[in-house]
């Protein structure tokens, strides 16, 4: 005899039938608190993978942006300015005399 049966025994009519209701509640409790946790462990585990594939899908969208951008076709002759990543020097704006 476990210690729950031991305890029901010795009480008195009225709370016998107390007692066993309230452990059919705590079962039921149980019962609907454990189907609520493997909903939520299976939607947890359907976001993390469509997360996964979110940032596969970023990573693969940035893949083909550097790509694009890395691959530019040089002129044949670098010695302009522009094509060095310099600019040429701006001419100074002249200042205007007060008359």
């Amino acid at each position: 005899m476990d210690l729950y049966t031991k305890t029901i025994s010795s009480l008195d009519d009225p709370f016998k039938v107390i007692a066993k209701e309230s452990k059919a509640l705590v079962k039921e409790y149980l019962e609907i608190n454990k189907a609520k946790r493997e909903t939520l462990e299976r939607i947890k585990g359907e976001n993390d993978s469509l997360d996964k594939e979110i940032a596969a899908q970023k990573k693969i969208k940035a893949e083909k942006k550097v790509k694009i951008v890395a691959e530019p076709e040089m002129p044949s002759e670098i010695s302009e300015p522009e094509y060095l990543g310099t600019q040429a020097p701006h001419p100074k704006a002249k200042k205007k005399r007060a008359r």
